[in-house]
C-alpha cells in the first residue's frame, strides 16, 4: 500500500489499529512496574466485516467512477484526465477541494498536470475559508507573493470554514456500500476513516506568526494580524472541525492585541479544548462503542450525525445524547487517555 495515501487500510487482520483505540490499564502497585494488561481484542464479527470491506476496497476503490475515492486509493489517471474531471466537477466542491490538494501537495496522483493545481475551488464556494487556504498554499509554494496575500485577504473574509468531511464519511459510506452492502458506519471508519484529515496549515500559520521574544522577525503589520484573526476566528466559530477549531483558538491566544481579543481567544480556547477532551470521556468514543457494529450503537449515531450536522455538532448531539453537559467536561485531558 503506497504510504503516501491519505486513505490508510486498517489491516485488521492482526487487529492492531484497533487496539490504538482501547485505553491501556493502569498499572499495579509494586516495586517493579508490572506491564500494562493486554487491551481488549476487538469482536471477531468486526474483525470479519473490516477484513471483507478492507480486501474490496482494495479491488474497487482504483476502478471507481467517483474521482474522490479514486484519488484517495492512489489510483493513477491518464493524461488530460483530472482536467476533464475538473472541468465537469463545477458542482462538486468536494471533488475540486480533493482534485486541488491532489495536484498542489504531496499526493500528485499520476497524470496530474502542472496546470491542475489552477483548479478553482473558490469560484464554486467562495464563502468558505478551506479553498482560499487552498490557494493561499499553492500560491505559496510557487512563491507568488502578489497571489498569496489576495487569496489570505479573501480567506480574512469568508463566512465559514467547512473541510466537508461529513460529505466525504457519507462518499466513503456509500462506496463501501456498493460494494459491500452490509458495511456499517463504524467498519467504514476503521477501514477508511484516515481521510478524514485536516486541511494543512502550516504555510498560513506561518504567515500568521508573530516573532518571538529575541526572534530575529518583523513584526506582523497590523492589516496583516487582523487578516489571520478573522480566518482563525472563522475556523473557531463558524466551522465544523474540533482540531481545527483548537488550532484557531491557540493561534488566537498569540494574534491577541487587546484585553477583549484576549478573553474571546481563551473562551474559544477552552471550548474547543472542552470539545477535544470529549473524545477522552464520551461513552460513544469507548472501545466498545467504536466495535459495536449495531447501527444504533452510540458510535454509529455520533458518526450519522458527523455526516449530518459536523464533528463539532455531532459531539454536541453525544454529549446531550449521554447525558453529559460540555461546561462539565474537563479540558486538561491528558494526551494518554485520548482514544481518538
Amino acid at each position: 500500500m503506497n504510504p503516501s495515501l491519505p486513505l490508510r487500510f486498517a489491516a485488521l487482520a492482526v487487529a492492531a489499529p484497533m487496539l490504538a483505540l482501547a485505553a491501556s490499564s493502569p498499572h499495579k502497585a509494586s516495586p517493579t512496574p508490572a506491564p500494562p494488561a493486554a487491551a481488549p481484542a476487538p469482536p471477531p464479527a468486526f474483525v470479519a466485516a473490516a477484513q471483507r470491506l478492507e480486501e474490496r476496497w482494495k479491488a474497487a476503490a482504483p476502478k471507481s467512477s467517483d474521482p474522490v475515492i479514486r484519488l484517495l486509493a492512489g489510483a493513477p489517471f491518464a493524461a488530460g484526465e483530472i482536467e476533464r474531471i475538473a472541468a465537469s466537477a463545477a458542482t462538486d466542491p468536494l471533488a475540486l477541494y480533493w482534485l486541488h490538494a491532489a495536484c498542489t501537495a504531496e499526493l500528485r496522483p499520476t497524470g496530474c498536470p502542472a496546470k491542475a493545481a489552477a483548479v478553482t475551488l473558490t469560484q464554486v464556494d467562495p464563502d468558505n475559508a478551506v479553498g482560499w487556504i487552498e490557494r493561499f498554499n499553492a500560491a505559496s509554494a510557487r512563491g507568488n507573493a502578489f497571489d498569496a496575500d489576495a487569496s489570505l485577504a479573501r480567506a480574512a473574509q469568508a463566512r465559514r470554514y467547512d473541510l466537508r468531511q461529513g460529505e466525504l464519511l457519507k462518499r466513503l459510506a456509500d462506496f463501501s456500500r456498493q460494494i459491500d452492502a452490509e458495511a456499517t458506519l463504524p467498519v467504514v471508519v476503521a477501514v477508511a476513516g484516515n481521510a478524514l484529515r485536516p486541511q494543512q496549515l502550516a504555510r498560513l500559520l506561518d504567515a500568521c506568526r508573530p516573532p518571538a521574544a529575541g526572534e530575529k522577525r518583523s513584526p506582523l503589520a497590523e492589516s496583516r494580524r487582523k487578516q489571520c484573526w478573522s480566518i482563525f476566528e472563522t475556523m473557531a466559530t463558524r466551522g465544523t472541525d474540533v482540531a481545527a477549531a483548537w488550532t484557531a483558538a491557540s493561534v488566537m491566544r498569540r494574534l491577541a492585541a487587546t484585553e477583549a481579543e484576549k478573553k474571546r481567544a481563551a473562551e474559544l480556547r477552552l471550548r474547543a479544548s472542552r470539545l477535544s477532551a470529549a473524545g477522552a470521556v464520551g461513552p460513544w468514543t469507548s472501545f466498545e462503542a467504536r466495535t459495536d457494529l449495531s447501527p444504533r450503537g452510540l458510535w454509529s449515531l455520533y458518526l450519522a450525525d458527523l455526516i449530518a450536522v459536523g464533528e463539532i455538532a455531532a459531539t454536541e448531539r453525544a454529549l446531550t445524547r449521554s447525558g453529559m453537559k460540555l461546561e462539565d467536561i474537563d479540558p486538561n485531558q491528558p494526551m494518554t487517555k485520548m482514544r481518538r
